[in-house]
């Protein structure tokens, strides 16, 4: 039997969501207090740490009060639940 094989990432990477304003009230948008999406990548090039601080409507006659919007670079990297880059997985 195979034993697991533990990452160990090269570099880290934090990324913050790019929307300033609301785009259903045009409200701005707010920085969470916390970070998530934290994932090791494996790339052709090296493994990363990935991650992104979400940003959410803080007004309360919006309809996406509370909902946290993720940053699109996070997005481009790997498939959301997937440790294989997208490099990886299109050669």
């Amino acid at each position: 039997m195979r034993t697991r094989h533990t990452l160990y990432p090269q570099t880290s990477e934090m990324y913050i969501c790019e929307l300033d304003q609301c785009p259903l009230c045009g409200e701005q948008l707010e920085l969470s207090r916390y970070s998530s999406g934290h994932k090791i990548v494996q790339n052709l090039s090296s493994t990363v740490e990935v991650g992104y601080w979400p940003k959410q409507c803080d007004s309360p006659g919006c309809t996406n009060y509370g909902e946290k919007w993720r940053s699109s670079e996070w997005q481009q990297i790997a498939p959301m639940y997937c440790t294989y880059g997208f490099d990886v997985i299109t050669t």
